[in-house]
């Protein structure tokens, strides 16, 4: 009998409340099943009854490493991530984790390279190493980019470090696009429910006070911002979609009525007249895309009454919104006048889509009038 084998029959013995899950490993490894092999090691590493009973850091040098070079590289560093977990010291976990991915197999799969430097890399963040941590994350990305076709969990271990690095930098902008990606990639019905509350509410902040975020309906189209409705955050749910909206009134109504709610956070207080413009700006473009593209010369007067706003104030607020690239057109400072050519594009909720409808059905009856009108000014010589 193999030394690995004689130490699973001893977690037969050490673990009696999974011996059948022990046993099917067993005969899964007497016969060289290496799939099912590292399936099952990866279901029992990640069970917690099984990780309260037997020490994972044994499991892994007694058994893993003796076979480790025929598993899929993947599942590999997938079951190394989670024994490292268990461990509570954070220098070992760092420790052990380099040594994963160090080793020669690992590095020449690129999957399993990439996700175990991304679980490096929020080890690192975790111990405020983010030079480290960026590195790791620079040499994963790369890896990546070479790699054709790979697991969209891949991505998303990737996605994720980024996130959380930086969330640790607070760059709002940088998080919040690589979150929406982490949670694109991932299958959010298998990730745990406060993980996931957690990423809705990070999503939630940064969209509002990221400085280049102006485009919520990436965020609204989402699974994970859902959850935020009827949970403890649910206050963040209506002003995103107040903002999604540039609906100025309902924003000025939920900052009374979730007062302690918004002055508890701080990013919030420090970035409130960036709030106040950036739904000045979304009202400005919500009222631009209800207008037929014939009809977009607007007045300082009717701009400053839809985003609440002195005359005074409405040149500079266009002039951000065209230096962001959000609009595209001319002041008129004279006439006091704005001609918007263009508005960018974004996703819709279902009563923007209505709303464009009833113009495509506006614009489809001017397109029959007009034609009606050439038809019956068509003289009868013409038509012969």
């Amino acid at each position: 009998m193999s030394d690995a084998q004689a130490y699973l029959d001893g977690l037969v013995l050490q673990a009696p409340d999974y011996a059948n899950d022990f046993n099917e490993l067993i005969d899964s490894h007497k016969r060289r099943l290496w799939h099912q092999v590292s399936e099952k090691c990866e279901e029992l590493v990640k069970n917690p009854g099984v990780r309260a009973k037997i020490d994972l850091s044994q499991f892994y040098s007694r058994f893993l490493i003796t076979f480790m070079t025929r598993l899929n590289q993947l599942a590999f560093v997938r079951i190394c991530i989670a024994i490292a977990n268990q461990r509570s010291d954070l220098n070992e976990r760092i420790a052990f984790v380099k040594s994963v991915a160090e080793l020669p197999k690992v590095k020449e799969a690129n999957e399993a390279s990439v996700v175990v430097k991304s679980f490096l890399a929020e080890l690192l963040i975790t111990s405020k190493d983010l030079n480290g941590a960026k590195t790791e994350l620079d040499a994963a990305k790369k890896t990546l980019d070479e790699t054709l076709g790979a697991d969209a969990s891949v991505y998303a271990s990737l996605h994720r470090s980024f996130a959380l690095f930086y969330k640790a930098k607070g760059e709002s902008d940088n998080f919040y696009r690589s979150a929406l990606q982490y949670v694109g990639y991932s299958d959010i019905d298998t990730l745990p429910a406060n993980e996931v509350l957690s990423i809705a509410f990070d999503l939630g902040i940064a969209a509002l006070i990221a400085e280049k975020v102006y485009n919520f309906g990436d965020l609204m189209e989402t699974e994970v911002v859902d959850k935020l409705k009827n949970s403890e955050h649910h206050w963040l749910w209506e002003v995103l979609q107040a903002f999604n909206r540039g609906d100025i009134p309902e924003w000025k109504r939920l900052q009374n009525a979730y007062k302690g709610q918004l002055n508890a956070q701080q990013s919030l207080l420090q970035n409130h007249r960036r709030l106040s413009r950036k739904i000045a700006i979304l009202a400005l473009m919500e009222m631009v895309f209800s207008k037929p593209s014939d009809d977009r010369i607007l007045s300082f007067a009717t701009i400053a009454k839809v985003t609440e706003m002195t005359t005074d104030e409405v040149e500079v607020l266009v002039m951000h919104g065209l230096s962001l690239g959000l609009i595209k057109g001319s002041i008129d400072q004279v006439r006091e006048l704005v001609e918007v050519t263009w508005v960018q594009p974004r996703i819709l909720s279902l009563p923007q889509i209505e709303a464009m409808g009833a113009r495509l059905a506006g614009w489809g009856d001017r397109v029959t009038s007009a034609l009606s009108t050439v038809q019956h000014s068509i003289t009868p010589e013409l038509i012969a």
